[in-house]
């Protein structure tokens, strides 16, 4: 698909949170976001995916599908059929180091990205690339990964935004017939400097004006080209944070209770003889896989999991087609059945949800959530064991908590990727009128897809 003269771009805040974005927006501290995206178009608030996490978070966007039907469950996952071959390079996976270079090949091979769709595009500090023509990858592995380290443990010299605004606008500024039909930029500040500081410190509300000032930029380069008005311009964010101020070893519990864990960074440890895993996203949720799960045991980690104070939500695939949950609130069972939703509790609500009907579509299940604690909580539950790479429990901690006590440095003061409201409800402003509805960030694709 060549597309036609008009032009997408999606510029991805990450860590940007909802509710600040949006107060800022009404304070009049988000002028260009407000003049040139919000007015033509609308601002609005979308749920987006579990685990809540840079990577994973980006699938809605560029493939327009979850997480777990694109086969990447998290930051970090273990193929469970790969176990015992410890040397096969599928068998591990985490993209927060060298191993980022395998993420494009181990998407599924549907649906097709957007740099497929669209092979005269760009990308801009984002490893998911599949399609995308190695020359317009403005930030090569190489640079990408030396500008991530270098804004994760500094903050002197030019912002990484600073530098992904320069190659944004480097695009714009060729000839009108040259300029990419699609643009994906990743802009990092924020999230960088929320889990050094907090999500509400003043060099994070710092690093949303700066952001607005390059969407002013941006704006005024595709103005003077005469591309403002056939050109999609969406500002949105892949998760939010809250304050962390308690970190929870997860694996030192398991270890506690005689498991041989595999986990990063040392792997090798218990590189062969390894009966369980731990597999932590965003530092709030965590895969946990045994080799040889007994159903038995495996009960017990789950309800000494849903016992303890940092602990929030406890889910398994239940081998039945559904997907069971358990917090200190309750049980419940969930179950997709094409467009419909099977929802069952047991002993009270898991989620604290109220009056919940027993059956109900995914966009009524959505209505009924999306300002609840749990935006859209059954869809994302039920997603994430559609990929054979989810682990035998799935884990989202309690806010204020995290699930990596060792190996953090810095160490984090936010955190992110559990199902909460706070990293789920993410801003989006885009210059094109949309639907009012309750919004999936998965529903960004198809939307593009229109507007091309």
């Amino acid at each position: 698909m060549s597309g036609s003269g008009k032009r997408s771009i999606i510029m991805l805040a990450d860590g940007a949170r909802s509710d600040v974005f949006e107060h800022l927006l009404e304070r009049g501290m988000l002028k260009n976001i407000a003049r040139h995206i919000v007015e033509p178009g609308r601002f609005t608030r979308a749920a987006s995916v579990f685990p809540s996490t840079t990577g994973p978070a980006y699938s809605p966007y560029l493939m327009g599908a979850f997480p777990g039907q694109c086969g990447m469950p998290g930051i970090r996952w273990l193929d469970k059929k790969l176990w015992d071959d410890p040397f096969n390079i599928r068998r591990i996976r985490s993209y927060v180091c060298y191993e980022a270079v395998f993420l494009n090949g181990d998407l599924t091979k549907s649906p097709p990205t957007l740099f497929e769709l669209f092979p005269s595009s760009v990308s801009i500090f984002n490893e998911m690339t599949r399609g995308l023509a190695y020359k317009n990858n403005l930030t090569g592995r190489a640079s990408s990964a030396y500008r991530k380290l270098k804004s994760h443990f500094f903050e002197r010299g030019k912002s990484i935004d600073r530098v992904a605004a320069d190659k944004l606008l480097g695009c714009l500024e060729r000839p009108a017939e040259e300029i990419p039909h699609f643009c994906f930029a990743v802009f990092m500040q924020i999230d960088s400097l929320s889990h050094k500081l907090h999500p509400f410190h003043k060099k994070v509300i710092d690093a949303y004006v700066e952001l607005d000032g390059i969407v002013g930029e941006v704006a005024d380069k595709l103005k003077s080209k005469g591309l403002l008005e056939q050109t999609l311009v969406a500002i949105v964010s892949d998760h939010g944070l809250t304050t962390t101020h308690t970190h929870l070893d997860l694996s030192g519990l398991l270890e506690e209770r005689g498991f041989r864990l595999l986990q990063y960074p040392n792997i090798f440890r218990n590189f062969f003889g390894a009966d369980c895993s731990v597999m932590v996203s965003g530092n709030s949720m965590a895969h946990i896989y045994f080799k040889n799960p007994d159903e038995a045991a495996a009960g017990e980690v789950e309800r000494m999991l849903a016992d303890r104070p940092e602990i929030d939500i406890v889910m398994s695939a239940d081998g039945r087609g559904g997907v069971s949950v358990l917090s200190d609130r309750g049980r419940a069972r969930i179950e997709l059945r094409g467009d419909g939703i099977v929802y069952e509790t047991q002993g009270g609500d898991p989620f604290g949800f109220e009056n919940m009907p027993g059956v109900m579509t995914k966009d009524e299940q959505l209505s009924l959530t999306f300002s609840t604690p749990y935006p859209d909580a059954l869809v994302q539950a039920c997603q994430i064991f559609e990929s054979s790479r989810a682990g035998d429990i799935a884990v989202s901690a309690k806010p204020g908590f995290d699930l990596r006590a060792r190996f953090e440095f810095p160490e984090h003061m936010a955190s992110h990727g559990s199902m909460v409201a706070e990293h789920t409800i993410v801003p989006v402003a885009i210059n094109v009128p949309v639907s009012g509805r309750e919004a999936r960030t998965v529903d960004i694709y198809p939307t593009v897809l229109e507007h091309m």
